[in-house]
This record gives structure tokens, C-alpha cells and sequence, in this order.
């Protein structure tokens, strides 16, 4: 899985995102009555296990303005919204724990969700089919699908779909997945996650919608610090001996 390895820094345990597609039926997950939009199983599942496990270190303020920025592109007839921020900083665990947060409350925004981690070098057929892969429980072959792309691009279209697209390199990336996928007008809304600045702004439809997630204040680092040393140790005694030398050093820094 490609990315810029800050998908598992905010967390205490990493969830794997790759979708076991089955086919089994999707579910419609308790909520008492026929929804339009029927969640698939392993999806749910996901969802589930990432809220019950996953906790965002310092990142509440962080996650109550993404959700600012959903509701303004909706709001404004935006379709397209960009993340950045230096890799590591921990910006797709933030979208993905905002991600599967809806999933599992079942936002009424949406009604399909797709995940896609981009692939170098890229290939627009290749993108596409994982994103149709992440949207559906079964695969493309068993749903005679001959043309993802052009399935994606109706999918979007048609429905109110949150897709995440992870780990865009360039904008002549972004400019095939647009010319390919992207329908305007449109109640779809597309999230592009990138380590740079110039394709953040070169995606998102206003400068409005471009979100720069940013490090974490020192003391906050340390507690982040201490959980991810504490994962690996290898016996409490040289956890703490690491962690001691750590907090000596950031109660030093200015």
C-alpha cells in the first residue's frame, strides 16, 4: 500500500484498510428501517473496529474543522476539498478516522463511501477499479463490469458519495482522475490527500477548501511519542528508560 506513512502515527493499533471483498450480502446495519444506500459488510466491519480502537491524539479541534470544511463545500456547491500537510504529520489518519466516524453513524450527507490509496506509477484504469473495488462487496469480474472508470464516474454522478483519494503525487494525476471521474454539477464530494502545497491547491475548487494539517504541539508529541514506544518495547523497563530520556529532553526544548 502506497502512502507517506503517517496513516498509523496517531494511533494506538493500525487497522488494516485492505477490503476483503466477498460476496456477501451488504448490510443495512440495524437502523431500523431500508436505506438508500446499503453499507457493504467488511466496510461496516471497518468502521466499527477503527472507532472502538483507534484514538486521535490532540486532534478534536482538527476534526471539528474538517467537518467545517465538508459542510461549507456542500454548502457552497464545492465537490473538491484537499489535505496537505509534510509527510508523517499524520493527516490520513486524521480524514480516516473522520471517514469511518460517518460510516458508523451513518451520516445522512452520504450515501456511498470510497476509500483509495493511488498507486505509482499511475494508471487512471488501474484507480479506478480500486476505487469501484472499495465501493462495492464483490468483485468487478462478478459484477460484469467491463469499463470501471466509466462506472466510477456514474457512481459519482449519480449518488452523494465521500471519496477519499490518498497519496496524489502530481497534478497531472489529479488532472486524468478529474477528466475521468469528476461530474460538476454534483453532490459527491472528493477528498485529495498530498504532501504538497502547489497540488493541494491545484485540486481543491477554492482556496476556502484547502486544509494544511500541521504537527503537534510538543507536549502533545510526547504523549503521542510515549503510546507509539510503548507498542514496540521489548520489556517495560526499556520503555521507560526511552521514554524518561525523551521527556527530559522535550521539558528542555524552549
Amino acid at each position: 500500500m502506497q502512502g507517506d506513512g503517517d496513516k498509523s502515527m496517531e494511533s494506538d493499533r493500525v487497522v488494516d484498510n485492505s477490503n476483503e471483498i466477498s460476496m456477501e450480502d451488504e448490510a443495512t446495519h440495524g437502523t431500523g428501517f431500508l436505506p438508500y444506500y446499503r453499507i457493504p459488510t467488511s466496510k461496516w466491519k471497518a468502521a466499527c473496529d477503527w472507532v472502538e480502537n483507534f484514538h486521535l491524539v490532540e486532534r478534536k479541534s482538527e476534526m471539528n474543522q474538517l467537518g467545517n470544511y465538508i459542510a461549507k463545500a456542500r454548502l457552497n456547491g464545492l465537490q473538491v476539498l484537499s489535505v496537505w500537510g509534510i509527510a508523517g504529520v499524520g493527516k490520513s489518519a486524521l480524514v480516516r478516522n473522520m471517514y469511518y466516524d460517518r460510516i458508523h453513524r451513518n451520516d445522512s450527507l452520504f450515501d456511498r463511501y470510497g476509500w483509495v490509496d493511488v498507486t505509482h506509477p499511475f494508471n487512471l484504469r488501474d484507480f479506478s477499479r480500486s476505487l469501484l473495488l472499495d465501493f462495492h462487496s464483490q468483485p468487478v469480474q462478478a459484477m460484469g463490469i467491463k469499463d470501471p472508470t466509466q462506472e466510477c464516474h456514474k457512481i459519482l454522478k449519480d449518488n452523494r458519495c465521500l471519496v477519499v483519494i490518498d497519496d496524489l503525487e502530481s497534478m497531472e494525476e489529479w488532472d486524468l482522475i478529474q477528466a475521468a471521474l469528476v461530474s460538476r454539477p454534483s453532490s459527491s464530494i472528493i477528498i485529495v490527500i498530498t504532501t504538497e502545497a502547489s497540488i493541494a491547491a491545484h485540486c481543491a475548487d477554492n482556496e476556502g477548501v484547502i486544509f494544511n494539517v500541521k504537527g503537534l504541539e510538543d507536549k502533545a508529541a510526547l504523549e503521542l511519542f510515549k503510546k507509539q514506544v510503548c507498542l514496540f518495547r521489548k520489556s517495560e523497563g526499556a520503555c521507560c528508560l526511552v521514554i524518561a530520556a525523551a521527556s527530559h529532553h522535550f521539558s528542555n526544548l524552549p
